[in-house]
């Protein structure tokens, strides 16, 4: 469920202090912290910072090699050539399959200035000029699944058939996967302790 004591379902309590903040943390028994961010094709980047450090990460932010970013133009030598991914403490959420390990979400500042190129950033900056027109957004995810049946070698077929259509489509088993018996299973398994 997250972070007990000082994350409520409501939010973050702002009054928290840094060393409030790290104490709590490491009284879950957490040691880092995965700061993580998105590059501007969605793709995932991130790396383990100590839990203790917590007031670095929130204020300067976690440094990361910006030209090796994509998409961010950041150049190779001079003030703007670090990506800083500052912590959003409110983000903090422990990680059930990565146990002393929470993650946080990161905004990109290069500089000390926001970075323009930072997807979370320019979200921001069209929620701002929204809100500026007395208008909202809304962002919803539309998921999409399929229910999967085992077979004896290892294959995986879509599991339910549909009126008036044939099931049974032979999906190729991934190679990564044929070595991890039960993936599924475990996937599942973290996704829900994730609250997914």
């Amino acid at each position: 469920m997250g972070l007990v004591g000082w994350q409520r379902r409501s939010g973050f309590d702002p009054l928290m202090t840094h060393q409030e903040r790290i104490a709590a943390l490491q009284a879950q028994g957490l040691h880092s912290i995965l700061a993580q961010f998105c590059d501007i094709h969605g793709v995932a980047k991130g790396k383990l910072v100590p839990v203790g450090n917590l007031g670095e990460w929130v204020e300067q932010g976690a440094g990361f090699s910006g030209p090796s970013i994509w998409g961010t133009g950041l150049p190779r030598m001079g003030p703007r050539s670090e990506y800083y991914g500052r912590i959003q403490p409110d983000s903090l959420r422990a990680l059930p399959y990565m146990p002393g390990v929470a993650h946080a979400v990161c905004d990109g500042f290069a500089g000390g200035q926001p970075l323009d190129t930072c997807s979370r950033q320019v979200l921001k900056a069209a929620v701002a000029r929204l809100d500026a027109r007395g208008w909202k957004l809304w962002v919803g995810i539309e998921p999409e699944f399929f229910l999967l049946k085992s077979r004896r070698d290892g294959g995986r077929t879509v599991a339910a058939r549909r009126r008036g259509r044939r099931s049974g489509q032979t999906l190729v088993r991934h190679p990564r996967h044929s070595a991890q018996p039960g993936f599924f299973g475990s996937h599942a398994q973290h996704a829900g302790g994730a609250g997914f």
